[in-house]
């Protein structure tokens, strides 16, 4: 019978967790896509309670938010209401908040939805025609 030995102090379980705290995490955790038939809207409410309509510039999506550019300044944790066209006629209409403003282009912005869009994820990868991913 063979002897088994336990490992060494230099070999590492691959059931380990590593909780080392000095290893950075983007939060990036879905396929971001890189579309161009989408077309975008953001819907922010005025000081009225009015609904302002802004047209966006798509950058790259995912189930869990986009990046655009827009040609109106949005403050960090705003929330919206994103729209969303595809070139077939689906719409989806999802809450979001505005995460992250572009150091270098002050009209470019992390946008967030309140909930993972799976549906959305979905028709991302049903209709992605050209393999660009981020």
């Amino acid at each position: 019978m063979a002897d088994i030995n336990p490992p060494s102090e230099n070999h590492r379980d691959i059931f380990d967790l590593d909780t080392d705290d000095t290893i950075q995490d983007n939060g990036r955790r879905s396929v971001r896509y890189v579309r161009n038939d989408i077309k975008v809207v953001l819907i922010s409410k005025n000081l009225l309670g009015l609904d302002k309509k802004i047209q966006a510039q798509l950058q790259d999506i995912s189930s869990k938010g986009l990046r655009v550019s827009a040609e109106e300044k949005l403050s960090i944790n705003k929330k919206i209401t994103v729209a969303l066209k595809f070139k077939d006629g689906r719409r989806f209409n999802m809450k979001a908040k505005v995460v992250r403003q572009s150091s270098s282009n002050k009209f470019d912005y992390g946008i967030k939805f309140e909930e993972r869009q799976n549906d959305l994820g979905d028709h991302l990868l049903e209709t992605q025609t050209d393999l660009l991913l981020k």
